[in-house]
């Protein structure tokens, strides 16, 4: 899979609690009130997520990988207004944890910019690194953990700088070798530092020719939303006669969308130009938000076409309630080799009911 979700934050629309709409890995699983979509300092798009301070009691935002893994791969940009003021565990970059939420390992941030690996639930450390996290500028921090006892490693790269590469350590606490999950945020424990977080992604270490499998360096994560209408239009429309107008939406409007009683339906669309800089494209995931209005089989598949094909992706059940659900694309299903910039742009978003 090699990809396995990444968040801009710009789906939300400045809507906290639409980021708890989802399943395992398509959403998040926490986001305490110590944290705030903020459109104060973006790096990519409109908002960021920012962990306040000045907080009395712990505040975590967690994601699921959806799987247990053994190997996985872990990226954000952090933007420290301040340095914390203790060391007590007060700011956790990523606490590791598995399926049932127990901690594997704790990285918390230093008073001097370093990082500090801890053993989960203890005060053991692991290795810290130089100091090389500051105030003021957005960072880009990378983290590779492999689980095991006495055989798993840590590499944690800031800026695209190894800044720590520990292995043969013990990076499990529990009984399960494997890591599920993670949480970042305030312990409670006093020393808060208001941070903001963007481009969110996790990646696992499959090879499928994307490149995501292992560390990517700096990078963003955007959002091109529908613009536009295709003759492939299976779809009915709740409002109007535009079909892009009522899913292009940021935040969703969830009293218009697209229906179908049909047992299987496509409608395609075009999407926004990608920025006149793109580099790289590193994989695609388009995302629908979507509900069925009873019980019974309603699967989707969200999906990109290029060239008239589409690519391959799994087809998912969905709820009885509004969430999103996205896929992974990451080469062009037309060449088979990564998007480009002239690719995506030509390509179109696919919203289909397989069942």
């Amino acid at each position: 899979m090699a990809n396995r979700w990444i968040d801009g934050l710009g789906r939300y629309g400045g809507d906290e609690a639409a980021m708890l709409n989802g399943s395992s890995g398509q959403a998040w699983a926490q986001v305490d009130g110590g944290f705030s979509l903020s459109s104060a300092n973006p790096r990519t798009g409109s908002w960021c997520l920012r962990q306040g301070t000045g907080l009395s009691t712990a505040q975590w935002a967690r994601r699921v990988f959806g799987a247990q893994l053994t190997e996985v791969l872990l990226g954000r940009a952090i933007y420290c207004h301040s340095l914390p003021t203790a060391e007590n565990f007060a700011i956790s970059l990523w606490s590791l944890r598995d399926q049932s939420n127990g901690e594997q390992l704790n990285i918390i941030l230093g008073t001097d910019g370093a990082i500090d690996v801890h053993a989960g639930g203890t005060q053991t450390s692991l290795g810290r690194s130089d100091p090389c996290i500051g105030a003021g500028a957005y960072q880009h921090i990378e983290l590779y953990a492999k689980a095991g006892n006495g055989t798993g490693a840590i590499e944690i790269r800031v800026d695209e700088v190894t800044r720590l590469n520990l292995t043969g350590i013990d990076t499990v606490a529990t009984a399960n070798v494997e890591f599920s999950q993670f949480r970042f945020g305030y312990s409670g424990s006093g020393g808060t530092a208001m941070i903001d977080h963007a481009d969110f992604f996790c990646n696992d270490t499959v090879d499928d020719g994307s490149g995501c499998n292992w560390f990517v360096g700096d990078s963003k994560s955007g959002l091109l939303l529908p613009n536009a209408n295709t003759a492939q239009a299976d779809f009915a429309l709740s409002a109007g006669s535009s079909g892009y107008a009522l899913i292009g939406e940021t935040p969703a409007d969830d009293a218009t969308y697209l229906s179908t009683s049909a047992s299987t339906a496509e409608s395609d669309f075009g999407l926004q130009d990608s920025p006149a800089n793109l580099s790289e494209i590193l994989t695609v995931r388009p995302f629908i938000r979507a509900m069925k209005d009873d019980a019974g089989t309603c699967t989707v598949a969200p999906n990109m076409k290029s060239s008239g094909i589409k690519g391959t992706v799994d087809d998912q059940p969905i709820t009885s309630a509004f969430a999103y659900y996205d896929s992974n694309v990451p080469t062009d299903p037309a060449t088979g080799v990564p998007w480009t910039k002239s690719g995506i742009d030509a390509a179109n978003m696919v919203v289909e009911r397989v069942s």
